[in-house]
């Protein structure tokens, strides 16, 4: 196995995933939780489709290694390491 190219293709995904994100869209992702289980969110950071209330309220330094995004679905901020992303995909043109 060529990891080099598997971790190549990870920094990739994670490159496209923030900026993805960092354009608006909405992205339906596939990663691994704490505890080991699979997890799948649609997430955003895209104000619009976030509630007032749930707006943060002040920027926060932030680990470099982690994303945090908004799950659509839960209603609430998410936060996971880079190395637990299985997959995603976007909704470009329906979010």
């Amino acid at each position: 196995m060529n990891t080099t190219a598997t971790d190549s293709t990870k920094t990739q995904q994670i490159a496209e995933l923030r900026m993805l994100l960092s354009a608006g869209h909405t992205v339906h992702i596939l990663f691994e939780k704490k505890d080991g289980s699979e997890r799948d969110a649609k997430i955003t950071r895209n104000l619009t489709n976030i509630p007032v209330e749930k707006h943060p309220k002040n920027v926060r330094k932030t680990e470099p290694k982690f994303i945090f995004a908004f799950d659509v679905n839960k209603a609430d901020w998410i936060c996971f390491h880079e190395s637990q992303l299985i997959g995603f995909s976007p909704f470009i043109g329906l979010d």
